[in-house]
């Protein structure tokens, strides 16, 4: 892994944006891992070479289960319909694994406004991303922004956007939501906060 040492900050951070998605995805042993992990992310250089094979594992097992895309691999998706909604929003500004972070705790907060997370558990997971994925760096984003860029997303149609959300970790399930202005007023209260 000397590779790492030729990376940008910001690159190892993005990874580090994947690794969150995969702890979270796996389970609960795997999330009490995260605090750890994210609390000092400058000394966790000798582990990462674990992040990464525990992250790829848990993708492998994901591949094999579902080739074509159809069932539980669409799991894979937590964070990414807004993450990419970010990344085109900043004109790709944002590395794409922070966008995946930032697009987690989009649709965790969206989670939480429907009751479909507990509020203990979005904040602790809202805290981890705060400290390590946020910038002071706005890139003009508003919920018009962010709306308009979902509705370009693979995961759109027919006038709603099927998400990927999280109960806890490891229990993650797809779920349409409405382009309304109950979705618009959700996320413009979460880019207020």
């Amino acid at each position: 892994l000397d590779f790492l040492d030729s990376l940008p900050k910001e690159a190892v951070n993005s990874g580090y944006g994947e690794i969150l998605k995969f702890m979270l995805i796996a389970g609960k042993q795997n999330f009490k891992g995260l605090k750890f992990i994210f609390s000092n992310l400058s000394n966790q250089r000798d582990n990462l070479h674990q992040y990464i094979y525990e992250s790829l594992n848990i993708k492998k097992v994901f591949i094999e289960e579902d080739e074509f895309d159809l069932g539980m691999r669409r799991l894979l998706n937590y964070g990414h319909t807004f993450g990419h909604a970010l990344e085109l929003a900043s004109d790709y500004a944002i590395a794409h694994g922070i966008a995946v972070a930032r697009g987690i705790d989009i649709v965790n907060y969206i989670a939480l406004r429907k009751e479909f997370i507990s509020n203990s558990l979005y904040q602790a997971i809202h805290t981890i991303i705060k400290e390590n994925f946020y910038s002071d760096k706005q890139y003009g984003i508003n919920q018009h922004v962010l709306v308009d860029n979902t509705r370009r997303d693979k995961k759109s149609s027919n006038g709603m956007l099927n998400l990927v959300f999280l109960k806890n970790p490891g229990n993650l399930f797809i779920h349409p939501i409405q382009f309304d202005s109950e979705l618009s007023d959700i996320l413009g209260n979460y880019l207020q906060e």
